[in-house]
């Protein structure tokens, strides 16, 4: 009698065991859900925090200026003063002398290499004269765009060009583009004149020999100026005095905004050429530059500019100027031509 109440009671008591534990089951497993929501909450704040302080770093309470020092010092260091740490002698420090010191010094060692850049005077009157005597001249300028084309498969594998060239399709070249590489090769060899980077980046003077180089082109044999002449020329006012009295064509996918802005000036522009659709319209804005009448031709139209504008001196004997994003100061209204 026992025994069977006994089993009774075990019987009994089970599914109340049973239920207990799905019970525990279930609030363990709605903790977790709130868990789990408060850290998406906090993650959710976090974000939004951090959003807002890209934004506007001040909101962060001045942490985003304070890692942006030290990150700054930590570069100034590895980049400078580690540098003259490696290169002193054993047991040895230099007290009072400054990286700067040091680099000021150390520069005219190497005057055999510089390579002299044309100011803009000199350029305005090679511009100039090119224009008076009628004879063809071409002015292309080298920018990150055009040496990460250059780089492809010879200075750079293309995934490095293609990690650091993220902006090259609004450029005007599609990489990989061996074709487009060859023909701005091409128009920088034959090129009159070539405007390069004298800042020290990896994507501008860190990339300009060792591209020219791979496509066979010594940059100590190049005429050249700075890569910023379009706009040197313009704010100098030199661009007025080369395009007054003679007829100018703009080429590129805002012409017809800046030869408005030109034609108000009191300038002869004759019809527009746009738009410029990437490096593979080339051939087709060559085509339209043909049937214009003009002496003078400026060309922004991204990467392309440089072979257009080399073409134009050797295909029609006129005067070429790769402007660039000039162009786009004068519609704006930062610049007066």
């Amino acid at each position: 009698m026992n025994a069977a109440r006994k089993k009774t009671r075990l019987r009994i008591r089970r599914p109340r065991l049973r239920r207990k534990t799905a019970s525990a089951r279930r609030r363990r497993q709605k903790r977790a859900r709130t868990r789990n929501k408060a850290v998406q909450r906090r993650l959710a704040k976090r974000l939004r925090r951090l959003r807002r302080t890209a934004l506007d770093p001040q909101r962060d309470n001045g942490e985003y200026e304070r890692g942006r020092a030290e990150g700054y010092a930590a570069g100034i260091y590895a980049g400078g003063e580690q540098l003259v740490e490696r290169n002193m002698p054993p047991d040895t420090i230099l007290p009072n002398i400054s990286v700067e010191q040091i680099i000021a010094a150390g520069i005219p060692r190497f005057r055999e290499s510089f390579k002299v850049l044309h100011p803009v005077q000199a350029v305005y009157e090679r511009l100039q004269t090119a224009l008076s005597s009628h004879r063809p001249f071409s002015l292309v300028r080298l920018g990150d765009g055009e040496l990460l084309v250059l780089a492809q498969e010879k200075a750079l594998p293309i995934e490095e060009v293609l990690k650091r060239g993220e902006f090259l399709p609004q450029a005007g070249v599609r990489v990989p583009d061996l074709s487009a590489r060859d023909l701005v090769a091409q128009a920088v060899a034959k090129a009159n004149m070539v405007g390069v980077p004298a800042n020290r980046l990896p994507n501008f003077l860190l990339l300009l020999s060792p591209a020219l180089a791979a496509n066979e082109i010594d940059i100590m044999h190049l005429e050249a100026t700075y890569s910023t002449v379009n706009y040197m020329l313009l704010l100098a006012g030199y661009l007025r005095l080369l395009m007054d009295g003679r007829r100018t064509v703009v080429v590129g996918n805002r012409a017809d905004a800046l030869t408005e802005h030109l034609r108000a000036a009191g300038f002869s522009v004759c019809d527009p050429v746009f738009p410029v659709n990437g490096i593979d319209d080339v051939h087709n804005a060559i085509q339209q530059i043909a049937a214009r009448e003009f002496d003078l031709a400026l060309v922004s139209a991204g990467i392309p500019a440089v072979v257009i504008a080399q073409q134009i001196a050797e295909k029609f004997g006129r005067v070429a100027i790769d402007f660039g994003h000039a162009a786009d100061s004068i519609i704006k209204g930062e610049a007066q031509i």
